[in-house]
C-alpha cells in the first residue's frame, strides 16, 4: 500500500498521507487479527509461541542442564546430563582435598587436632589432664589412681604402705627365691627360680631341669618321708600320659614301668605294658628270710614272720632263686630252687615238681634236718593262703639265719 511501512507482525503506521486504513484515522491504528512468527494468539494481546520445551526446573548438584537456543534467543530444547568432572579438570585437586580434610577435624575437650598444610599431616594429641608426668609407686608408696570414663588418669597420688613406714625390699639378686633371713628377706645365688623357663634350682644358679638339685657337700640330696599313717604311695613319677613309670609304695614295694603292680612288702616289680590289665605281664623280685632254732619246718617270709609270696587269682608264676643259711657258729649252706605255681579261680597248686638243688655247705651243716641237708628245703603250694611256701628245716638248739632271693615271671589270664 503506497504511503505505509508495514513490518511483519506490526500494526500499520501512517507515513504522511491522509486517509484511513483498517478503520483508523489520525496518526496510529490498534492492530487486530491473528499473530504470527514468534507470537501466537490474536492482536491486540498476542503471546509468545511455545518452542517445545517442557516447563520445569533443570540442573542439580549431580546434573547439568544442556540448552539449545534459536536466533531469537529462545530455548528450543533442554535436557539434564550427569555431572562428570575428572581430577585433571580441577586445578590443585590434592591441595583442595587436603584443605577440606584438614578443616573436617574439630578439636574436642579431650583431643586437639593440628593440620600441617605444608607437610600434609594431621596430628591428634590428647589434651592434658591435671596429672603431673612422673613415676608413681615404690616399695614404700602405693599409688591411688582416679580414672575417667574414657580410661584417662585424671588424678594420681601416693600413700604410704599400710601397717608400716615402708616395705622391705627383696633380698639378693633377680630370680633368687626369697626366704626369712633373720627377720628380713634373704636370697641365695644357688636357690633360684627362672621365670623364663619356670625352672627351680637348688644348689645351682642355672637350673637345667624343672627342679634341678646340685649337691654342694657330701650329704643326702633328696629325702621323702611318708606320714605316720601313710597308706598311699610315697612317690609317683609319671609320663606325659599320666602313667606311673616309677612308684614307691608305703610298704617299700617299687613298681618300674607301665603296668607294673606290686602287692607285697619290699616287692620289686618291672613291666613294660600289659595284655589287658596291669600286672598280667610282669616280673618281680622278693627277699625272704627267717630264723630258726628248732628242727621243725618253718616257712621263709617276706617280713621274716608270716608274709609269703601271694599268688593272685588266675595267674601263673614261674619262680627261681637261691637260699642261703648261716648258723651262729658260722656253718653255712647254699641251695638253688626252681618251679611253677598257679592260681585257677582261687585254687592254688604247683605245676609239676619243683627242683631243689643242694649246692654246698660246711661239714657242721650236714647235721641240719636230722642229718639230711639235701632235703632241708621244701616247696609247697599253700592253698589256704594262696601263696608259695618255701620251707626250711634247721637243727634243734642251733640258731640259723636263712635268707633267699626269689625271682618270678608272672602271667595273668
Amino acid at each position: 500500500m503506497p504511503g505505509y511501512l508495514q513490518p511483519y507482525g506490526m500494526f500499520p503506521i501512517c507515513c504522511g498521507s491522509s486517509g484511513t486504513s483498517g478503520g483508523s484515522s489520525g496518526g496510529s491504528t490498534t492492530p487486530t487479527g491473528p499473530a504470527g512468527g514468534s507470537l501466537s494468539g490474536t492482536y491486540p494481546n498476542p503471546l509468545l509461541a511455545n518452542t517445545g520445551v517442557t516447563a520445569g526446573t533443570y540442573g542439580s548438584s549431580s546434573q547439568v542442564p544442556v540448552f539449545i537456543v534459536n536466533s531469537s534467543g529462545q530455548i528450543t530444547s533442554v535436557t539434564n546430563t550427569p555431572l562428570s568432572i575428572t581430577s585433571s579438570q580441577i586445578s590443585d585437586l590434592s591441595e583442595t582435598v587436603q584443605d577440606i580434610v584438614g578443616t573436617a577435624f574439630i578439636d574436642s575437650a579431650n583431643i586437639d587436632f593440628t593440620y600441617n598444610d605444608p607437610g600434609n599431616t594431621i596430628t591428634a594429641d590428647l589434651t592434658n589432664t591435671a596429672v603431673s608426668p612422673g613415676t608413681y609407686g615404690s616399695n614404700v608408696l602405693i599409688p591411688i589412681i582416679t580414672v575417667d570414663t574414657k580410661g584417662r588418669v585424671t588424678s594420681l597420688t601416693t600413700i604410704p604402705a599400710s601397717g608400716s613406714t615402708g616395705v622391705t625390699p627383696p633380698g639378693g639378686a633377680n630370680t633368687q627365691v626369697q626366704f626369712n633371713n633373720g627377720g628380713v628377706f634373704g636370697g641365695s645365688p644357688t636357690f633360684v627360680f627362672d621365670p623364663t623357663t619356670n625352672r627351680l634350682g637348688l644348689g645351682t644358679g642355672s637350673p637345667t631341669a624343672k627342679q634341678d638339685i646340685v649337691g654342694q657337700i657330701d650329704e643326702v640330696q633328696l629325702k621323702v618321708k611318708g606320714n605316720a599313717t601313710q597308706t598311699n604311695d610315697i612317690v609317683q613319677i609319671q609320663n606325659s600320659a599320666g602313667q606311673n613309670q616309677l612308684t614307691v609304695a608305703n610298704n617299700g614295694a617299687i613298681e618300674l614301668g607301665t603296668g607294673a603292680v606290686a602287692t607285697e612288702l619290699g616287692q620289686l616289680v618291672h613291666a613294660n605294658g600289659n595284655f589287658s590289665t596291669p600286672g598280667d605281664a610282669q616280673t618281680s623280685e622278693y627277699p625272704l628270710r627267717v630264723a630258726t632254732s628248732t628242727g621243725t619246718q618253718t616257712p621263709l617270709s617276706i617280713d621274716g614272720i608270716t608274709e609269703q609270696i601271694t599268688i593272685p587269682v588266675n595267674k601263673t608264676i614261674i619262680f627261681s632263686g637261691v637260699v642261703g643259711a648261716r648258723s651262729s657258729i658260722g656253718d653255712s649252706a647254699y641251695w638253688e630252687i626252681r618251679g611253677v605255681i598257679k592260681n585257677d579261680s582261687g585254687t592254688t597248686s604247683l605245676v609239676g615238681t619243683p627242683l631243689v638243688s643242694y649246692i654246698a655247705s660246711d661239714l657242721g651243716a650236714l647235721t641240719w634236718n636230722s642229718g639230711n641237708i639235701y632235703s632241708a628245703i621244701a616247696i609247697n603250694a599253700d592253698n589256704a593262703t594262696d601263696s608259695l611256701a618255701i620251707l626250711v628245716t634247721g637243727e634243734s638248739g642251733v640258731t640259723i639265719r636263712w635268707n633267699s632271693f626269689i625271682k618270678t615271671v608272672e602271667i595273668g589270664f
